[in-house]
């Protein structure tokens, strides 16, 4: 990342791409180093965490950028202007946080691990 001031801006310049490693640490070229992010009513460009090296997809690292399109604005904006994929998380249907990873089925919603066991849902 480099963060300059040009005249009246603070201009923030972000790599598009980010060096990939396989299982033995050998380069083996470049992956998306941005990705989209929706969750729930909170959304932006986010850093991606390489995961080829195990043969999966990207995970997703801190908040880059915090933005606030509306959704469909977003979507269009990372794939047709900014060229980065992006994601939309589930929210629990229970106490509507985003879940970040993996999660439950129960009562015909999506639910997070800290619901699962509570008896008032």
């Amino acid at each position: 990342m480099i963060i300059t001031r040009e005249k009246d801006e603070l201009v923030i310049r972000l790599p598009m791409e980010q060096d990939s490693y396989d299982a033995i640490g050998e380069l083996v070229g470049k992956v998306p180093n941005l990705i989209g992010v929706i969750a729930g009513d909170e959304q932006g460009i986010h850093q991606s965490i390489d995961m080829t090296y195990k043969g999966k997809s990207p995970q997703v690292d801190g908040l880059l950028v915090q933005t606030y399109y509306p959704n469909d604005e977003f979507i269009k904006k990372c794939g047709e202007e900014w060229g980065i994929d992006v994601i939309e998380y589930e929210l629990c249907g229970f106490c509507q946080k985003t879940i970040w990873g993996s999660c439950t089925f129960k009562d015909g919603k999506f639910c997070c691990f800290g619901c699962e066991d509570k008896e008032q849902f």
